[in-house]
């Protein structure tokens, strides 16, 4: 990709599912800036240790977590969506969803997201849900240990 660089072919470099111990390997190395990291990131693999100061571009297709007591209550709360509490909660982590939609009415109520703020209760019922549990990382349970995707 670096390569590519210098013929200006990509604006930006990115790289998807580093670990922390990959991400400082290529850092030690990388002759250009990362743009973008992008990891699964939802209420359940919080990934607290890789978040802290690195900016990342999640995949936030998370309708399973909709029917958590939880996200409901939260979302009645502050009369926005269940989709609209998970995503707020990441960008107030400072992490971009990118949310998967065709649907225009969607659109348009993502954009609804800097409307409202989640309080620090909230957050901390929501970071609850933590269970370190994954959906994408299946070499570790094929294999006994830890790999990035």
């Amino acid at each position: 990709m670096e390569d590519l660089v210098v013929e200006d072919l990509p604006r930006n470099i990115g790289v998807s599912n580093f670990n922390v111990q990959l991400l400082l390997d290529l850092l030690t190395y990388c002759k250009y800036k990362l743009a973008a990291l992008e990891i699964e990131y939802h209420s359940y693999p919080q990934q607290k240790r890789l978040v802290d100061g690195t900016v990342s571009r999640p995949t936030a297709y998370l309708k399973p977590f909709f029917e958590y007591p939880v996200i409901q209550k939260i979302a009645k709360k502050h009369n926005h969506g269940e989709d609209e509490i998970l995503l707020k909660r990441a960008v107030q982590h400072g992490i971009i969803g990118i949310p998967k939609t065709v649907n225009v009415s969607r659109m348009k109520t993502n954009l609804n997201l800097f409307s409202f703020n989640l309080d620090q209760d909230d957050m901390n019922e929501i970071a609850s849900l933590d269970c370190n549990a994954r959906f994408n990382d299946l070499v570790e349970e094929a294999f006994g240990y830890e790999l990035p995707i």
